[in-house]
């Protein structure tokens, strides 16, 4: 393998997990305290920056391996194509969501959903590291980007669930 396909692989492998990282820390802002000494959001946002950086250079990198732009040009053309080439939509559903937290007070009730976006920009992250990706075609392998989909589908739910309990216990 020559050495950009090693650093393709490393900013992918990195950049996905500080995004699910980031994902994830929403559920554990006590702990991420605890932990970093910083609050959550100064450590959720260098995580996110993070995140969309790694993966800028992913796709950067991979665009001159193989020297073509088109790796920034979702394919719609087929739902398994969409998949196995989810990474490109997710890096723009990443960018969308990382501006809707940057204009959060223009965007006022609008920007938590936006923001949600990240979510989907990870299960097709997942979707694109299992279908395609090189380090993850092995049986064990496989099942990191599966384990990590459901925990973040888990935590999201956890989430809304807290949130709607909050709010019928105010509302009595």
């Amino acid at each position: 393998a020559r050495p950009v396909d090693g650093a393709i692989r490393a900013c992918a492998l990195l950049g996905y997990l500080a995004a699910l990282a980031a994902s994830l820390s929403s559920a554990f802002m006590r702990q991420m305290l605890q932990l970093f000494g910083q609050p959550f959001l100064k450590v959720h946002h260098y995580m996110s920056i993070s995140a969309l950086i790694l993966l800028t250079v992913h796709a950067l990198l991979v665009a001159l391996a193989v020297g073509s732009a088109a790796v920034f040009v979702p394919v719609v053309s087929s739902v398994s194509g969409f998949l196995q080439m989810g990474g490109r939509a997710a890096w723009y559903l990443l960018v969308a969501a990382g501006l809707a937290a940057l204009l959060r007070g223009r965007l006022r009730s609008i920007w938590r959903a936006l923001h949600w976006l990240t979510y989907i920009a990870l299960l097709l992250g997942a979707a694109h590291a299992m279908l395609i990706g090189s380090s993850f075609q092995s049986a064990p392998a496989r099942w990191l980007p599966l384990l990590s989909a459901l925990l973040l589908l888990y935590v999201f739910a956890r989430k809304r669930l807290d949130v709607r309990r909050r709010r019928s216990r105010a509302a009595h």
